[in-house]
């Protein structure tokens, strides 16, 4: 009898032990699946070419002004109307100055002096 009980007690750690493995493993293996999918899914985002397109226009509101509804989605990886933008915009030139009165004579006297050189 008290081999019996002391076989079953041994049975029951012996399984309760393979299940925590087993679920550690699955825990393990879904983690590198969800890992590996994420990085296949951002090496497609990075194939969307519209932010080196002419029509893009950098504006959340109108994003594209020929495809307006699938700029920035994966729908757009294989546009028909890409082009390479050659080059991309400056920033416009903002002026040290605002256009105030008392600035507005520092700034003519700084015109002045880049005029002489």
């Amino acid at each position: 009898m008290i081999v019996l009980l002391l076989t079953l007690q041994m049975t029951v750690r012996i399984s309760v032990l393979c299940s925590i493995i087993a679920i550690a493993g699955l825990l393990i293996w879904r983690t590198w699946a969800t890992l590996l999918a994420g990085i296949q899914h951002l090496r497609r985002l990075h194939q969307i070419p519209c932010s080196r397109c002419t029509y893009f226009t950098r504006d959340y509101r109108l994003k594209c002004t020929v495809h307006p509804t699938i700029a920035l989605t994966e729908d757009a990886i294989a546009c028909r109307d890409y082009e390479y933008r050659q080059r991309f915009p400056t920033q416009p030139m903002v002026s040290p100055c605002r256009p105030k009165v008392a600035c507005s004579q520092s700034c003519a006297s700084l015109s002045q002096a880049t005029r002489s050189l």
